[in-house]
């Protein structure tokens, strides 16, 4: 949607529920949320610059509140604990193990699995589905297959004309000065 129903940070906590609660428990509450989120207006100021977030294990949301704060509108992810995390579909026919393996082999790729090309090429696939207008990548500090593949996921992202910035983050809540401002120039760029 234009003006989706969750804010990024909201989708985030969503996905860390997910992965942190009682299957049957999650599916439950998911299913009484739902329908109310058929109708709400996320809580936001501002539709535009759409945002795609990339970053390995992301289970704060208070990056992408940091982000949203700044004036961007988080409408995607490629974050580990998100939509890498739910995205592929398993099939409910044939083989379940083969299904299962399928689905984890050919799911949207971490760097640190060094199948940069199909991870490039999944965020431009949802860039230009998404409507998204620049990329963020949220590095962890010291998260090293993901600086080995800056050189290549930027370029091949230029190459493609899309507005991209790489944020380093700790894992704690820290810096946050520094990448308000880093997010907010980026962000400013896209207007």
């Amino acid at each position: 949607r234009e003006v989706p129903p969750l804010t990024g940070a909201e989708a985030l906590g969503l996905t860390t529920a997910a992965l942190i609660m009682p299957k049957e428990e999650y599916v439950s509450q998911l299913e009484q949320l739902l329908p109310y989120l058929e109708t709400r207006k996320a809580p936001t100021n501002t539709t535009h610059p759409r945002l795609l977030v990339s970053a390995d294990i992301l289970d704060n949301p208070a990056y992408i509140a940091l982000i949203e704060e700044a004036g961007g509108l988080v409408a995607m992810d490629d974050i580990d604990t998100s939509s890498r995390y739910f995205w592929n579909d398993v099939a409910v026919t044939g083989d379940p193990i083969a299904a299962l393996g399928e689905r984890y082999l050919l799911k949207a790729p971490c760097p640190r699995m060094l199948f940069w090309d199909r991870q490039v090429s999944q965020i431009i696939k949802w860039v230009k589905e998404w409507k998204i207008d620049g990329v963020i990548n949220f590095t962890q500090r010291f998260s090293y297959p993901r600086y080995f593949g800056l050189p290549y996921f930027r370029d091949k992202l230029a190459d493609e004309g899309i507005p991209f910035i790489t944020l380093e983050r700790e894992y704690y809540f820290g810096n946050v000065g520094q990448l308000r401002t880093r997010a907010g120039a980026f962000i400013e760029t896209l207007l």
